[in-house]
């Protein structure tokens, strides 16, 4: 490595600590008429030491050096970007859950879940990055700015399963083995499904197009909450015919101008500040899936049975959303659309 103003380097802490993880929880579960039972708990979990990513050497931009034209200082003076590892940041999680169940019992059973959930920490990944995160610091002398929701956060979860034995298709049993080949196609009907709903996992809003050395910030100024309401026009979908959030809420930082020939350099109010915008502030599209299946059962012999399946994938055909870092919409669609299967097994 060479020290000539254009080189960069990576360095860790000295004597960095191994990051560990601490959990507990509580759980409290009673049976009910009906052989179905109630469980409720508490989870919670602290992480400590883990890595963050950060521009050590990161320049001191202000509007005195601008208007000098002296250029910004870095702190650590021939050296470009110095990505230091820090083993200094942290998490919690604390998440209640409750459970209702109902144990399989003449041909029917179900669980219905839901979490409530919050993970806060300053370092969701080692650098940052990802579609949603926000890489490195957004000030590496304040990294309390960069605490908030970690990335993978989702504050309600929903989740249901079940089956139920449909009363009619049965054959009949004589003693060991089937009496006759018409009484051997009879085969229970099952009906079975899932349903899935997320809220969506946080994001950063950060700006486009950013000129750090014109005082911008890659973060802006936040007004107010930025919850975007409803557009109640018939077939409207937020994050694609309308923006996901209220753009208005947030207000990009003042940038300075430039010296052009006879014109002085200039610098408004409020330039070269960090936004106050914080990091993982916004949800992003949640995730609802539901999903069926009917199928059939044939005995053929004792050892062989026949099964006719059909299911079908987002029966709602509900549009999902993938989270991306365009400034305005969200245009990537996963999940997929309405999907029906039918599926012949021999089982032997």
């Amino acid at each position: 490595m060479r020290i000539g103003g254009t080189t960069s380097a990576s360095g860790i802490t000295q004597n960095p600590s191994q990051a560990y993880l601490q959990s507990w929880n509580f759980t409290i579960e009673r049976e009910l008429p009906g052989g179905t039972s109630i469980e409720m708990d508490y989870r919670g979990s602290k992480g400590t030491h883990l890595i963050k990513r950060y521009d050590v050497n990161q320049p001191l931009r202000n509007q005195e050096s601008f208007l000098s034209e002296d250029g910004f200082r870095r702190p650590i003076p021939g050296w470009n970007g110095i990505n230091f590892y820090n083993t200094g940041s942290n998490s919690n999680c604390n998440a209640a859950n409750i459970s209702w169940r109902k144990r399989s019992r003449g041909g029917m059973f179900w669980r219905v879940n839901y979490s409530f959930s919050k993970s806060i920490d300053d370092s969701s990944r080692t650098n940052g990055g990802g579609a949603t995160d926000f890489a490195n610091a957004l000030d590496s002398r304040n990294l309390s700015l960069e605490r908030g929701r970690s990335t993978w956060d989702r504050r309600h979860v929903f989740t249901a399963a079940g089956s139920y034995r449909l009363p009619f298709g049965r054959g009949r049993r004589w003693g060991r083995g089937w009496g006759t080949t018409t009484d051997a196609v009879f085969g229970g009907w099952q009906l079975s499904g899932t349903y899935t709903s997320y809220a969506g996992s946080p994001f950063t809003v950060t700006t486009a197009n950013v000129s750090l050395n014109l005082g911008d910030s890659q973060r802006p100024h936040r007004l107010r909450s930025g919850y975007q309401p409803d557009d109640l026009s018939l077939g409207a979908i937020r994050g694609s015919d309308y923006a996901f959030f209220d753009t208005a809420a947030l207000e990009r930082v003042p940038a300075c101008v430039a010296a052009d020939g006879d014109t002085p350099a200039y610098c408004p109010p409020g330039a070269f500040a960090h936004g106050n915008a914080g990091r993982n502030i916004l949800d992003g599209p949640g995730l609802l899936s539901a999903n069926i299946a009917l199928s059939k059962n044939f005995q053929i012999r004792e050892g062989m049975r026949l099964q006719l399946r059909i299911e079908s994938f987002n029966l709602i055909n509900r549009t999902n959303f993938i989270m991306t870092n365009q400034f305005r919409q969200f245009n990537g669609v996963g999940g997929g659309p309405r999907i029906f299967q039918y599926a012949i097994k021999l089982r032997f």
